[in-house]
Order: structure tokens, then sequence, then C-alpha cells
């Protein structure tokens, strides 16, 4: 008798955005990262939550004109992080992880400076606001 494959169910899922959109449906409402502080409380995203903000940072990316590009990111690994790289890559860009001694050198002048964040949440940051909330892209 032939096996039939696969043994599991499966979604025919061909891009990032396509992943996405299944996150936001089969999973909405389900924690599907978690990160746990020094002190060990835990800091959750659910499925909803994570589509909306990766969607609201890859369109940031998009409104910069950095879709498709080569991005460094200087980041600890978390869910930001995580965020970070699906926005990317869901632009069709490319993330280059710098290394943990970034930090100890200095870092040469970038070549495109952004307010990723303030972006995501308010369109148009002002002042101090947009100072706070500054991302450093090359």
């Amino acid at each position: 008798m032939a096996k039939k494959y696969p043994y599991y169910p499966y979604h025919n899922i061909e891009t990032f955005p396509q992943m996405l959109d299944l996150i936001n449906q089969k999973y909405a409402d389900a924690t599907i990262l978690t990160q746990y502080a020094a002190d060990g409380t835990p800091s959750e995203k659910k499925g909803r939550e994570f589509a909306e903000e990766v969607t609201a940072l890859a369109a940031a990316l998009a409104d910069l004109r950095m879709a498709g590009k080569h991005i460094a990111l200087l980041a600890e690994g978390g869910i930001r992080w995580v965020i970070s790289v699906f926005a990317i890559t869901c632009t069709g860009g490319v993330e280059v992880t710098a290394g943990d001694d970034c930090a100890t050198r200095r870092i040469p002048a970038p070549a495109h400076v952004a307010s990723i964040t303030a972006r995501t949440k308010n369109p148009r940051p002002r002042g101090e606001q947009a100072a706070r909330r500054r991302v450093v892209m090359g």
C-alpha cells in the first residue's frame, strides 16, 4: 500500500506576507511569541498583534523607500527583533545582523536615519518625539 504524503495537513506558503496572513487568521488570539525579562517576567505577543506590528513596520519601510534593500539591524534578540526581521523580509529586503561587537565600536555615519517606530504609530512625528524614536538604517 502506498503512503500518502504529507502525513499532516499543511498550508502552501510561498511568501512571507502569505505566512503573516496565515498567522493572523489561524493564530490571531494565540500567544505566538514569549520573551522573558531578566527577572523572569514574561512578555507575550498574540498572533494578531504580531501581524499588525509587522505590517505597520513593513509599510513604514516602504514609505521610506527602504523596501527591497539591505538593512542593518543592531538589536538584541527578542520579540522586536523578530518583528523587524519579518517586516524587512516582507518588503523583499535583506536583514543584515550587526554583531554584538558593534555596540563597542564607533558605527560610521549611517546611509539613512529614519524614525521607523514613530511612523508606525504616528504618521508625522514632530520635534522631540521624532528625535527619541530614531532607528539607524544602513
